[in-house]
Formats: structure tokens, C-alpha cells, sequence
């Protein structure tokens, strides 16, 4: 055994680590270790070692000593949000210090005022090798201060593992550690937590997630979570046991490439999880105004939907009680989740939802919790909102939405702890015509037989990209978001209708505006029979012209919807689905016949198909990525194709094995100009000879970069169509990041400035007779569909749901009518201007 002495790194009173605010820490989850309060802004070495780990933000150290301790310093609670500011390190990575030296100065000042703790936190990472050993029997009766440079009485004795007598295992224990970066746009929230768990659960060796200055167990969602592990962050995993090598390279891969492509049916926004609440008095005001998060009209009264926690009566008889009772809370709960019906774009949801029941951390503090003689139920409320807390204190907004999700599990948790008791979601004495209405609302809100009940629902907060937002479109429930807290004040049994086409909510209205609302409602029930009785039917406007309308999909599957709804083609199949969610690039064979799959079911239809369009939000583990500052700028698309050209020609090389080769169709994303497609091109025409084959397929290209749209007549002679990808093109033009909450409200398809960067592609495309389709979100949006038609587009595609919709939407229309309405509108200011004269136009068409 050898020892290591530490003397006191910063000077400050010696207190147990658990009076540390933060269960992390106080349940010595990371390790063993005790805490300064410390009166001076000075960090010192505790004893001669190497830096190991030093976090960006300033706030924390890890030292090993050449016995091989791990010594974790955390300055503070939650300092981590304060992006370095108050810290300044004095030593870098991998620098070797003596007892003494000075690490970090930090501003003691300026932490007390932003931070809840500002305590020293000392942890032993690696508590299987060493112990800590204090001089005194009760060690953490300190006083008075500790000045730094004192020998602070604790000793790390070091126990290296016994060697073993037995014979040798055929698969014996080792020790791996990687490196991953985390491509998740949104870093590691609820829905790529649960599949790293998830995976983690499938290996025996201990997998831990190691980020600054914390580490989690990978088997535990919420232990993942509370680290709020951002996009880009730089993370060690660490795995250990028989399948160590095995488990780290499925860490890598789904850390690495997290697919969250699947988009929830109708997006209403690009908008981020939180939207600034309208103001509005419904006292005063018979309408309130908010963001549409789920599109139709519906009329109700309104019921009041309390988020707090569930309260009933308990006995405490026993821990074995209170533990059986709780295993089938959870039971019950689980059975609940797993017989839900949601659509299969909603199952990353429910996937989410059972990895946070089956969550071990979650778990096990409560049953701690019930250990230490409470009754579940007090349990289950008292350690759910510690950990609530914790994640609402994060500075990413969907770390603080989860805290919402954990608040639903433990809420249907206590319910099925006491089913007698007076449930909030009881819904027997409802009425069949509910508006919900709520601060906020939970996804299990639209579980089980309330659902049939809800003709809409209104919050006062929210956001349109929530998890029940994603649900209530799913459902076709009406919704409205972000009315502000004023409508709270609304009473049950008010009369209200929700207009989720333009973001009102009418409070107590006339006789005359509920029959309105009821023939409203009435016309969008026969508007959507009446699609679908005529979804095979081409889409012609007034005056004769055909707009194709084609669908947006992934999977065979989806093409089969297509065809089901009507589409006339595929217009946009995102090929990077297929190479995600594994270690290996696909090989010719299996991506051809996945497209071959598709081509097959669209039965002669067009299938546009993109290359390969990975790189900013979106990575494969396999493929080495440099770091960007700006990634959405950098190397993606068919960049990085042109960059990784065996990439590139293996998917060439599929695409013109698909048959017949006059239904595939090949698009290229992220084109910026025409020295791009002449090389692929020159490569898709090289390998051809090289089969033998003479018949290419078309070649077409995004626009989506506004280069790409100012030389569209450059672009026109070397391609075949075009493609407008709108999300892309409006962020782009427009320079103001859709991942931004801040400009959600301005970054809108509809500004003139975007409109007339499509009229110079549409313009440049018919200088040499090519058509132009949209693919992007604004291909769904009502109002912009009169704009897309008047400026020469002549392919919408859409989410295959949304098929026959649009097809009703465009045989409305006079292509001549829609001219004259752009050509008003590219003269306008603002999005909101177009959208008010387009406003007008279509009002015009329904009273004519």
C-alpha cells in the first residue's frame, strides 16, 4: 500500500461532502471526497501530479498523482453556466505541478452573487484503487479556517487489485478509453440519452461518460442528463469489463451520430423549445393572440388542467411495503407507455419516455429514499424534484423541457400509487367538447381516454417543437402555445374557441362567431374528406396548369404512404437515414437495394434522390469530421463528398444500378456553384463506363445556397431540375440561425428578400427550359403556396400526410391570379406585410 498526503488546496473551512446543494455530488455519485467553504480566490495543487482535466469554462481541475489518484476539483455548483466567466486558469493540460502551485483564480466576489453554492468540491474519481484516510475521528469538525499549504489530515492510501489465483478467463477484463464528440444538434438530451442508455444496458463492462468535471454512469439516462452535455462537447468514454473494446465502439457510434432526422408530421416552426409568451387580458380582450403549434379550429369550454403534484394520504408500514408498492406503480406506468398508440414518427418519444421510468439513478434514489423510512409516494415527489432542480438550472432549453417529462413519469406514477385519489387526468365527469387549458401541458395529457374528449388546448407558455406539441399534431389535436399567463384567469366552463389557423383564442364569443367556428370546423372536416377522395386525381390550377406534388421520405415504408395519399412522386428521399444508426458506410449492394425498394413501390413515379447530406447537424460515427466553428457553413453536403469521394461513388455507383433509370432521379445538396456539378458529374459519367452503362439517370441540384440561386442560369445548363430546400435557403439568406430562439419569430420563408432570391432561380432555371420543385417546409405552408405557384414552381413536396391538402389547396388557384399577387408582394417590407396581402388574396378566392 502507498499513501499520498494532500494539504490544503484553497484556503476555507473543511465541511463532508454532503452539505454540498448538489446530490451529485453529496451521493458521491462521481466518487468519494470532502468540500472547502472557501474565503479566498485561489486554487492551489493538493499534491505533486499532472493535469489531467481542465474544463473550457475555467471551473474545474482533475490531478493525477503518479501513484495514479484521480482528484477531481469542482469550484461551485452550476458554475458551469457561467462560460468561463470569474475563472482564470493558471496551468494547461497534460502540465505537470507541485504541491502548492496555484491552478485557478476565481472570483469569490462574483460567484456568491451568481452561482447557489460556491463551495470547493473534492472528489476521488477512482475509488476502486484508493480510499481516503482521515487523521481525525471525526475529521470534518473544522472550525476555524484552514490556510493553504497545511497538511489538510486526509491521506489517499492506494490498494493496487490482487492478483488472482484462478486460471486465466477466456475473456478477460480490460480497460478502454475513447474520445467522442457529441454531433446532436441539441447535444445529449432526453431522446439520444435514452438510446445511449439503452445500448449501454446491452454490455456488461461498466460504461461510464466522462465530460469536464463530471462522469456518468451511460446505463442511466438522468445520470447522462444532468451533465447537459451541449452539440460539439469533447467526451471520454470509459468501459470496462469482458466486452470493454465492443461496448466503447457502440458508445462512439451512437454518441456520435445520434439520428433525430425524423421529423413530427406538419411542422408549424423551425422555432426553438420555448417561445416568448403574447400579452394579452382575456378579461378585457375576446381575443388573445399566440403561436399555432397544431393547425384547426375547434370549439369547447375550457378545463383547467393542474400540473401540480398528485396529493393523497399514506401510511408508512414497511420498507418491503413501500418497495412493492412501488414496483408496481412503475409496472403499471410501463404498461401504460408500452400500449400507447402513437404514429411511428412519435415512438423516439415513447422510447424516451420508458428510458427515464426505467432510469437507474431515478430509481435507486428513491428507493433510498423508502430505505430511510418514507412512504413511496413522498419518495417519489421528494427525489423527482431534486432532480428537477437540477436539470432546470441548465442553460439549454431542452435540458430544462425534460425536467417537464420527469414531472409526467413521477406524476402517472403517484397516480397509479393511489388510483382512488382525485387524479387531475380523471377525465369521467368531463364534458365531450374540452378545451384544455394549462401553464403547460404533458405528453400523457393526450394518453388514454382523455384524448377523445379534448377538441383543443391553449398554454399560457410552450413551444411548438415540445413533445406534446409533436403529439397533439400527430392526433390532429388544435393547439395553441404561448398565450401568456393571463388566460390562466379563464374559468371552467368558459366558452371558448381556439382558431389554431391564425393563432386566436376567442374568449366567451357571440352566437354569431360559434356558428362561425362550427362551420368553420365543419368545412375543414369535409376540406379533408373531400382531399382524400381526390388525392389520385392531379393537382391542376383554374386556369390548366399542373402542379406535381410529391413527398418527402426516408424509408420504404413512407413511400408506401406516399403512394396510399396519392403523391406523384417522391420528390426528396433523405439517403442519410440509411447510414446512421450503424458502425459500417452501407455497401453498393445494400443501398441499392434499399432505392431499388423504393423505386419499386412508386410503381414508374419519379424518385428524386439527395446523395449524401451529412456534415453540420448531422454525423456518422464512421466518418472522421474536422472541428468547425461554424459547421452549417463548413464541410456538408456535397462538399464533403466531393471530399470523401469513395463515399460519393459507392452511392453513384448504387444509384445507377436502380431501375428503370428514367424513374431515379439524383439530386445534390449544398451546391454553391457549377464547378461542383461538373465534377460530379464528370465521376457519375466515369463510373458508368466503367459498368457499361450508356442511360444515366437526371441530375438536379438544391438550391438552398443563395450563390447557388444568384447563378441558377449558370447552374441550368449542366443540370436537369432544381430543387429550392426553403429551411436552409431562408436561414442562409435571411443570416439568422433557426436553432435561435431569440429570431424564430423573424425567421420567416415568407420575407420578400427570401421570395425574390427564389424568383432569380425560377428565372435562371427557364433560361434554359429546366422546372423548379420545393422541398422545404414552406412547400406546406398555405400561405405560401399561391407565392410558390406565381413564381414558376411547378413540384411541391411535402410530408406524405400532407398530400392530398395540398393538392386541394392548388386546384383553388389561377396561376395568372398568382403572378399578380408576387409580383405585389416582392415589393413589400416584411414577411408579415406578404403574409397580410396573401391573407387578403385567399379571403378574396372564398368570396368569389
Amino acid at each position: 500500500m502507498t499513501t499520498l498526503q494532500l494539504i490544503a488546496p484553497v484556503t476555507g473551512t473543511l465541511l463532508p461532502v454532503s452539505q454540498v446543494p448538489d446530490p451529485v455530488f453529496a451521493e458521491e455519485m462521481l466518487g468519494t471526497g470532502f468540500a472547502i467553504n472557501p474565503i479566498e480566490g485561489v486554487l492551489y495543487a493538493p499534491f505533486d501530479g499532472v493535469v489531467k482535466q481542465l474544463a473550457s469554462t475555467g471551473h474545474s481541475i482533475t490531478l493525477v498523482s503518479s501513484t495514479g489518484a484521480e482528484v477531481l476539483m469542482h469550484i461551485g455548483v452550476d458554475t458551469v453556466t457561467l462560460n468561463g466567466q470569474g475563472f482564470k486558469p493558471q496551468v494547461a493540460l497534460d502540465q505537470s505541478v507541485q504541491a502548492g502551485d496555484p491552478l485557478i483564480h476565481f472570483d469569490l466576489a462574483y460567484l456568491k452573487k451568481s452561482v447557489p453554492s460556491t463551495l470547493v468540491i473534492f472528489v476521488l474519481l477512482n475509488s476502486d484503487e484508493f480510499k481516503w484516510h482521515y487523521d481525525r475521528v471525526a475529521p470534518f469538525n473544522v472550525s476555524t479556517p484552514m490556510p493553504t499549504g497545511v497538511y489538510v489530515g486526509a491521506t489517499l492510501d492506494h490498494f493496487p487489485p490482487t492478483a488472482q489465483a484462478s486460471a486465466p478467463s477466456a475473456n478477460p477484463s480490460t480497460h478502454v478509453e475513447v474520445v467522442a464528440m457529441v454531433k446532436h444538434r441539441n447535444g445529449l438530451h432526453a431522446r439520444p440519452a435514452a438510446l445511449v442508455q439503452k445500448t449501454a444496458k446491452l454490455f456488461a463492462s461498466n460504461i461510464q461518460l466522462h465530460y469536464q468535471s463530471a462522469r456518468a454512469n451511460a446505463k442511466s439516462t438522468l445520470d447522462i442528463l444532468m451533465m447537459s452535455i451541449p452539440e460539439h462537447a469533447h467526451i471520454m468514454v470509459s468501459a470496462e469489463g469482458t466486452d470493454a473494446a465492443l461496448a466503447a465502439a457502440a458508445m462512439i457510434d451512437i454518441i456520435e451520430h445520434v439520428d433525430e432526422s425524423k421529423q413530427a408530421p406538419d411542422v408549424i416552426h423551425d422555432s426553438s423549445e420555448t417561445l416568448p409568451a403574447h400579452t394579452c387580458s382575456p378579461l378585457q380582450d375576446t381575443a388573445c393572440q399566440g403561436v399555432v403549434a397544431s393547425r384547426g379550429v375547434a370549439l369547447g369550454t375550457i378545463m383547467h388542467l393542474r400540473t401540480e403534484w398528485p396529493q393523497f394520504n399514506e401510511t408508512f408500514v414497511s420498507v418491503e411495503h413501500e418497495l412493492q408498492r412501488l414496483d408496481d406503480a412503475l409496472a403499471s406506468v410501463k404498461n401504460e407507455l408500452m400500449a400507447s398508440s402513437h404514429s411511428s414518427a412519435l415512438k423516439d418519444i415513447q422510447a424516451a419516455h420508458l428510458s427515464l421510468l426505467e432510469d437507474e439513478v431515478w430509481q435507486n434514489l428513491i428507493r433510498q429514499a423508502i430505505r430511510n423510512q418514507h412512504t413511496a409516494g413522498i419518495a417519489v415527489r421528494q427525489e423527482t424534484q431534486t432532480l428537477m432542480d437540477q436539470l432546470e438550472r441548465s442553460a439549454l432549453a431542452l435540458f430544462r423541457e425534460r425536467a417537464s417529462d420527469l414531472k409526467d413519469l413521477a406524476s402517472q406514477i403517484l397516480n397509479a400509487l393511489a388510483p382512488a385519489h382525485n387524479n387531475p387526468m380523471d377525465d369521467t365527469d368531463w364534458p365531450d367538447d374540452v378545451i384544455v387549458l394549462a401553464d403547460d401541458i404533458w405528453p400523457s395529457t393526450l394518453s388514454g381516454h382523455s384524448k377523445n374528449k379534448i377538441r383543443g388546448m391553449v398554454t399560457a407558455k410552450g413551444g411548438t417543437t415540445s413533445h406534446v406539441s409533436i403529439l397533439a399534431r400527430a392526433l390532429s389535436i388544435p393547439f395553441i402555445v404561448a398565450l401568456g399567463e393571463s388566460i390562466l384567469k379563464l374559468k371552467n366552463g368558459q366558452i371558448v374557441i381556439v382558431d389554431a389557423e391564425q393563432g386566436h383564442l376567442i374568449v366567451n364569443p357571440s352566437d354569431a362567431e360559434q356558428a362561425q367556428a362550427k362551420q368553420r370546423m365543419h368545412e375543414l372536416t369535409l376540406l379533408k374528406q373531400n382531399a382524400l377522395r381526390h388525392a389520385h386525381q392531379p393537382a391542376v390550377t383554374l386556369d390548366g396548369h399542373t402542379i406535381e406534388v410529391a413527398a418527402n421520405i426516408a424509408h420504404t415504408q413512407d413511400a408506401s404512404e406516399a403512394m396510399n395519399n396519392g403523391a406523384d412522386g417522391i420528390g426528396l428521399v433523405r439517403t442519410e437515414l440509411m447510414f446512421t444508426d450503424r458502425q459500417t458506410m452501407p455497401n453498393v449492394q445494400e443501398q441499392q437495394a434499399h432505392y431499388q425498394a423504393i423505386v419499386d413501390t412508386m410503381v414508374d413515379k419519379p424518385v428524386i434522390i439527395r446523395t449524401l447530406d451529412i456534415g453540420a447537424d448531422k454525423e456518422l460515427s464512421y466518418v472522421s469530421m474536422p472541428k468547425e466553428e461554424n459547421p452549417s457553413l463548413g464541410l456538408r453536403g456535397v462538399r464533403l463528398g466531393l471530399a470523401r469521394t469513395e463515399m460519393l461513388d459507392a452511392q453513384l455507383e448504387a444509384l445507377l444500378h436502380v431501375k428503370p433509370t428514367r424513374s431515379c432521379r439524383i439530386m445534390l445538396p449544398m451546391i454553391s456553384d457549377v464547378s461542383e456539378v461538373k465534377q460530379v458529374r464528370e465521376r457519375l459519367v466515369h463510373i458508368a463506363t466503367q459498368l457499361g452503362l450508356t442511360d444515366l439517370p437526371e441530375l438536379g441540384v438544391m438550391i438552398e445556397v443563395p450563390s447557388a440561386a444568384l447563378l441558377a442560369d449558370q447552374l441550368s445548363e449542366h443540370v436537369d431540375f432544381f430543387s429550392v430546400g426553403t429551411n436552409d435557403l431562408t436561414q442562409y439568406v435571411l443570416a439568422m440561425d433557426r436553432c435561435q430562439p431569440e429570431l424564430a419569430s423573424r425567421l420567416d420563408g415568407l420575407h420578400p428578400a427570401v421570395l425574390r432570391m427564389i424568383q432569380i432561380a425560377t428565372q435562371g432555371a427557364a433560361k434554359h427550359n429546366k422546372w423548379v420543385g420545393v422541398c422545404g417546409a414552406l412547400a406546406e405552408e398555405p400561405l405560401a403556396i399561391p407565392l410558390l405557384i406565381g413564381l414558376g414552381i411547378t413540384e411541391l413536396s411535402v410530408g406524405a400526410a400532407n398530400v392530398p391538402h395540398i393538392k386541394t389547396q392548388v386546384r383553388r388557384l389561377d396561376l395568372a391570379a398568382c403572378q399578380t399577387l408576387v409580383k405585389t408582394c416582392l415589393t413589400l417590407h416584411s414577411a408579415q406585410d406578404v403574409r397580410q396581402n396573401v391573407h387578403a388574396f385567399l379571403a378574396s378566392l372564398e368570396g368569389g
